[in-house]
């Protein structure tokens, strides 16, 4: 029988005390600032259909007075579709923990523990998976993270 694993992380603190116990070999305020932007910063959006971006792109035209933020909506859509049910923004926020880990020369591994059902078995997939539920994603940790890895390999 196969345990399962209900992970939340609500607050900045919740956040901090993660990360910590993730990290015990650095000093917490080099951990935070690492990882800042991954929780805490951006302007993380989930990816909206076509008709969606189609007015966003026509508002920002008419009201920033620039094309420039338009543009580069547009380049981002353009860019990453929203296909097969994955939101490319989400991978966004997952590439954003994988920054973080080079910046502290962590390691950057995927796996998938075997105690717990669908719980990741790496820090890498734990911090994605802890970034994801901090940001209310309702996305899976699975993906995102495994793609990031592969790609190192």
């Amino acid at each position: 029988m196969t345990k399962t694993s209900k992970f939340t992380i609500k607050t900045e603190e919740d956040v901090e005390r993660f990360l910590s116990a993730e990290f015990p070999e650095l000093p917490i305020e080099q951990v935070m600032d690492a990882f800042d932007w991954a929780f805490f910063g951006g302007q993380y959006e989930p990816t909206d259909t076509k008709k969606v971006w189609a007015k966003r792109i026509k508002i920002l035209r008419r009201d920033s007075g620039t094309d420039e933020t338009a543009e580069l909506e547009e380049i981002w859509h353009r860019n990453n579709p929203k296909t097969g049910g994955a939101d490319p923004a989400d991978y966004m926020v997952a590439d954003w923990v994988k920054m973080a880990f080079e910046e502290l020369g962590a390691r950057i591994s995927f796996g998938i523990s075997a105690e717990f059902a669908g719980a990741p078995s790496t820090r890498f997939g734990r911090v994605v998976q802890a970034a994801f539920a901090y940001r209310n994603l309702s996305t899976n940790w699975r993906r995102p993270a495994q793609n990031l890895a592969e790609q190192l390999d």
